[in-house]
């Protein structure tokens, strides 16, 4: 009859698919898979269906946001598994989450890639590798078949408990240093206080080492690591060791520039090969108190890489590298037809580094649905980036249509600035580029058809600029241009007493790709904003209001704008940040007036959020210990910001040495609001803001911090 499927009270941001499958001898019509919008509370879901209908159902669920055809995929698979399994129970086939997972990447059917395998030779030419698609596409075809060689081909299990094989763990631990720079060693702590280490090797194609390490950890698996078989399983588990073939494919090149498998030698460009053993447990992990930590390695257990640093620096094309190096268990001559466990490695060549006065201009042609990738290195201490993306005017008719044979042009940009995390634009829309309407009217307007993007103090790394074609296109025209500054200011930050708002620097141009004249009319000394630091503390799984220069509820000024506050200095600490807005009667953040207007909950301690203050509002700052390793410790900024405060600037000189004079007239000052405030006066904030020089184009040159103190 009508039954109901419990969901436990699910509250998910992300579209939630389940998949119905119905089993029985009256099973006949089945359920069509329910997609739930995103947000729903998730207490029950009903499902109904005629009285009699099934004796039985299987629940697949999962998140359809990321990959809505590996959900369904995986569905159809285990589905048609334990269909199998039920007619054929003497020859099963496995079930085991972590097999079939191993299996759906075994089996994928790469496409449009480049790669070459190491070890048979085989060669593939195109615009992919296995950082866009991983192994490929789902074959459930190929899948279907890889399931069969692993119930019939599969090595003798190291450890059976029960007579059933057990399937131990294996997993990869590296020391490393990812590309934006967060390091993956152990010398931090990640969530629930564990080291935080790499599973994968990134490459710095400035690099100069040429031995890599990957360590092996050889575990029980999850469900019986713990229990009253766990601790005989552990000891038998030491005493056996395992044995694995090496298998290396490269990906964005035929050049063998990675060898796996060599001797612990520096000189590993001539080192033999040979298989990896690990024995007993493998390396282990040590944590300390804060949830930092260190790997103990065995010898045996540790997985080395030569990387060949001249087929690297003269021999690779710029654009995507790397390789997937997996380990296939063998005993006795029987080799696994599925990996235990694959060492990623990426290695990025880029396109261009800004030096030498040089600008990054290219011309190409990207298809519908395309990607066209340029990476840009930018040096530490590069002052101005300046990126231009435009496509060009169509040709029309003196009617103004498109000419006989033109087509339209679209693209987007997508840039990750010297991070993974960092996006230039709040919106799509914001970022795409297109010549025609789309209604396919002719769009001639050059500002219309530009996207610029400039960038002060750049995070200097690599930069991933890549160009898409919009799908309505078949193939987009498109040029990119990127140029850059690199300046010096005689300066690091301009502060002191009031005082100090008078003053000059020198601004010395050190290498410049384009053209630049430091404007006075464009250039001004801005102050507006009041900045204050406090200490705190906080306990795990407890709640903090953080006090702060106008009390435990904040009543800010009328004139104030916006109010940003941040969260640091915990190192190790898992904390969150919430901003409530109170009622101004309100006596206590506890008051029932009390809402959040917004929280940052990363997964480290360093948080921040900004929102707008509203008249008559009072305001509270609350910390959550999510996950605190220490004594809980930390830093809270609040910088209120307020109308800017302008005064104007004097640039002298011909270049590349310029002379820049500012001055806060008396009469300035004595008007301004900022030092009138109470909150300066008293010491508790200091004035804060910054010195642009710009260039007669409103280019942002240099930007010099601000920060005053009143001299009580």
């Amino acid at each position: 009859g009508n039954g109901s499927f419990e969901a436990g009270g699910l509250n998910r941001e992300d579209a939630f698919m389940l998949f119905f499958s119905s089993r029985g001898p009256t099973a006949a019509g089945g359920f069509k898979p329910n997609v739930v919008a995103p947000g729903t509370e998730l207490s029950s879901i009903q499902l109904n269906s005629a009285p009699g209908q099934r004796s039985g159902l299987d629940v697949y669920w999962g998140t359809s946001m990321s990959a809505p055809t590996t959900t369904g995929a995986y569905a159809l698979f285990l589905d048609a598994i334990k269909k199998y399994n039920k007619t054929h129970p003497d020859q099963p086939l496995s079930t085991h989450a972590l097999v079939l997972r191993q299996v759906l990447i075994e089996s994928a059917r790469p496409f449009d890639v480049s790669r070459f395998d190491l070890q048979t030779g085989e060669r593939r030419e195109g615009q992919y590798t296995w950082i866009d698609q991983g192994t490929g596409m789902i074959d459930l075809v190929a899948a279907w078949k890889k399931l069969f060689e692993v119930r019939d081909s599969l090595p003798t299990p190291a450890l059976e408990l029960n007579g059933k094989p057990v399937e131990l763990d294996y997993q990869v631990v590296v020391s490393t240093q990812g590309p934006n720079g967060i390091a993956y060693d152990g010398s931090r702590a990640a969530a629930k206080g564990t080291p935080a280490f790499g599973t994968g090797l990134y490459l710095d194609f400035k690099g100069t080492e040429i031995l890599r390490k990957a360590f092996i950890l050889r575990r029980l698996p999850e469900n019986l690591a713990s229990g009253s078989e766990a601790g005989q399983l552990q000891g038998k588990l030491v005493q056996t060791q395992d044995q694995f073939i090496l298998k290396t494919v490269i990906y964005g090149s035929n050049k063998a520039w990675i060898k796996a498998g060599v001797l612990d030698q520096v000189t590993c460009a001539d080192s033999p090969t040979s298989r990896l053993t690990v024995i007993g447990s493998g390396a282990a992990i040590t944590v300390n108190e804060d949830g930092t930590g260190a790997v103990q390695p065995q010898q045996e257990s540790t997985l080395f890489v030569c990387i060949n640093r001249d087929l690297v620096a003269n021999e690779l094309s710029p654009g995507d590298h790397g390789a997937l190096i997996s380990a296939y268990r063998v005993v006795e001559g029987v080799t696994s037809p599925i990996a235990s466990f694959t060492l990623p490695i990426y290695l990025t060549v880029p396109h261009k580094t800004l030096q030498g006065s040089t600008r990054y201009a290219v011309e190409r042609t990207v298809s519908s649905f395309g990607v066209s990738r340029n990476y840009i290195a930018v040096p530490q201490g590069t002052s101005v980036l300046e990126m231009t993306l435009e496509v060009p005017a169509p040709k029309v008719t003196r009617e103004g249509r498109l000419a006989p044979g033109e087509e339209c042009s679209g693209v987007e940009l997508m840039a990750l600035e010297g991070a993974n995390t960092v996006a230039p634009f709040k919106s799509r829309k914001e970022a795409r580029i297109s010549n025609c309407t789309e209604q396919g009217k002719p769009i001639l307007d050059e500002k219309s058809r530009r996207i610029t993007l400039v960038r002060v103090n750049p995070n200097p790394g690599v930069w991933d600029l890549h160009v898409f074609g919009q799908y309505r296109y078949s193939k987009s025209l498109y040029k990119l241009k990127v140029d850059y500054l690199t300046g010096l200011a005689s300066i690091q930050k301009i502060t002191g007493p009031l005082a100090a708002l008078t003053g000059n620097f020198s601004w010395t141009v050190k290498e410049t790709s384009v053209p630049v004249q430091p404007s006075s009319e464009k250039s001004a000394l801005v102050i507006d904003g009041l900045f204050s630091t406090v200490g705190s503390q906080v306990v795990k799984d407890s709640q903090v209001i953080v006090e702060g220069p106008l009390g435990v509820l904040r009543h800010y000024p009328v004139d104030a704008r916006t109010v940003t506050v941040t969260t640091g200095n915990s190192p190790g600490n898992d904390i969150d940040l919430t901003i409530l807005e109170c009622a101004g009667s309100a006596v206590s953040a506890d008051d029932v007036s009390c809402k959040s207007v917004g929280t940052s909950g990363g997964s480290t301690d360093e948080e921040s959020m900004a929102f707008r203050v509203k008249a008559g509002k009072a305001y509270a700052v609350r910390v959550d210990g999510y996950n605190i390793v220490d004594e809980g410790k930390f830093s809270s900024t609040e910088r209120i910001a307020f109308t800017p405060e302008k005064s104007a600037a004097v640039v002298l000189g011909a270049g590349p040495v310029y002379t820049v004079q500012y001055s806060m007239t008396p009469e300035q000052l004595s008007v301004s609001k900022l030092v009138k405030s109470e909150l300066f006066i008293s010491g508790k904030c200091t004035i804060v803001g910054s010195f642009t020089l710009r260039s007669e184009d409103w280019l942002s040159l240099v930007s010099v911090p601000v920060e005053i103190k009143n001299a009580l």
